[in-house]
């Protein structure tokens, strides 16, 4: 009878440390610690060549690495480091000594990806060795043993106190190794300070995402808000546009200028003006954080046409590739996590990101601007633009004695930027002597009356 070589050893327990997974593993592109435990039936002699492999990780950022380092307890069982396989999404540790029937535990870093494709990945695992089979009539020979593949166990649990709005929805699986949460913008408004014609305006934009906007080797955030009909640039010989912090924000908040650059490859503190469509491209320029509201402003010049505000101005963050790297693809939510339909100015932070990516549209402000005349509710929306008007239109005199010297005074205040003329007239009179009126014109300073 020929022997028989059944596996000697199964894994008995095989599970993930929920404790070790919601660091940083449900926000994309971020460096995600993946923690493994588990337990063989057996002792696996390391003079079998014993090697664990683990399968279903595709979707990782992180390259092929021969020698991904290994952390943890009892990482130095395997040598410290195991061979990971992008394409294949399969990383291989194999024991440097006898690996006792007893827990066993180790951790490794992978790069998330930009989204998840399926939350209901399956994460196996097998075991292989080499043994020698004892010959009757010739040499011993070598022969490789494999075990069938085990469904790794899922991870349950809410995540800890201090993940941003932590999900205690299962269905979620946010503890599952590369399962990310999809960007949502929490908050999105934007408004301008001027709604006169032809002014300098500047456009105020407040922003809170539910995860970092991450900025690495392997990503590139790259964001647009479209939608600014009308505007033009302060610098028409420039794309550049800077950017300026709101004054009083906290100390993170302070820095919401520079969070953003016009190209991959410019400084930070400015976005590009794409005139084509009237859109600001802001490049992401550092890691920003969940939850944290920004807020930023930039310049723009009003047309001199009036102009009703746009019905919509929409954000989004793109997907694609930018200078080589991945974007960070935004969604659009309308229901957080227990299933109760969002304010209009939040989302869910809890948020599947398998969803459909879209633009989402910004919210605009009802009032009216701040410390203006002749403006009211509604002209506070980006590139309401109103038609030229006075402020002010006074006009008084010095003497009303009969046939004595007399001087006119005329106080006007236009809304818009322009040069005050009196019309020529004969002896340097604007005075007309039938209809005893003074005519005068506003000319803009670029050229339109």
């Amino acid at each position: 009878m020929k022997p028989s070589f059944d596996f000697p050893f199964l894994p008995q327990q095989i599970l993930f440390l929920s404790s070790s997974l919601f660091k940083k593993t449900k926000y994309p592109c971020d460096s995600n610690v993946v923690s493994v435990r588990l337990t063989p039936s057996a002792a696996l002699p390391f003079l079998c060549m014993p090697c664990l492999t683990l399968t279903g990780l595709s979707g990782s950022l992180s390259e092929t690495n021969s020698e991904m380092l290994l952390s943890g307890t009892d990482s130095s069982r395997f040598g410290g480091k195991g061979e990971w396989n992008q394409s294949s999404g399969e990383l291989v540790v194999c024991a440097a000594e006898d690996l006792p029937a007893q827990a066993a535990a180790f951790s490794f870093i992978l790069i998330n990806p930009e989204r998840s494709e399926s939350r209901d990945r399956e994460i196996g695992l097998h075991v292989s060795a080499t043994v020698t089979v004892p010959a009757q009539s010739s040499p011993a020979r070598p022969k490789s043993c494999q075990s069938s593949k085990i469904v790794m166990d899922a991870c349950s649990g809410a995540a800890p106190s201090h993940v941003y709005q932590a999900c205690n929805d299962t269905d979620l699986k946010e503890c599952w190794p590369l399962n990310v949460r999809g960007l949502v913008f929490e908050v999105k408004r934007i408004g301008q300070s001027s709604p006169h014609s032809g002014c300098v305006n500047t456009i105020s934009v407040t922003l809170r995402t539910n995860v970092p906007l991450i900025v690495s080797e392997q990503c590139q955030p790259k964001l647009t808000i479209s939608g600014l009909s009308g505007a033009q640039m302060i610098d028409p010989a420039s794309a550049q546009v800077p950017l300026a912090a709101q004054l009083g924000q906290c100390k993170v908040g302070a820095l919401s200028a520079f969070l953003f650059r016009s190209d991959a490859t410019e400084l930070s503190g400015f976005g590009k003006w794409v005139d084509s469509n009237n859109t600001l491209e802001l490049w992401s320029a550092q890691r920003s954080q969940a939850g944290q509201t920004y807020i930023f402003s930039f310049q723009i010049k009003n047309p001199v046409a009036p102009q009703s505000a746009p019905a919509s101005l929409s954000i989004r963050s793109l997907n694609g590739i930018f200078d080589s790297r991945k974007g960070l693809p935004s969604y659009q939510a309308t229901q957080d996590v227990t299933g109760g339909v969002a304010p209009a100015d939040e989302a869910a932070v809890c948020f599947l990101s398998t969803n459909s990516m879209a633009a989402v549209d910004m919210s605009l402000p009802e009032e009216a601007p701040c410390c203006l005349c002749a403006v009211e509710a509604g002209d506070a929306k980006p590139m309401a633009v109103k038609s030229p008007s006075f402020c002010m239109k006074r006009i008084c005199q010095t003497s009303a004695g009969i046939c004595s010297n007399n001087t006119i005074t005329i106080t006007i205040s236009p809304t818009m930027v322009c040069t005050i003329h009196a019309l020529s007239c004969p002896h340097h009179s604007c005075l007309n002597p039938l209809s005893r009126t003074l005519a005068l014109f506003c000319e803009h300073v670029d050229g339109v009356h």
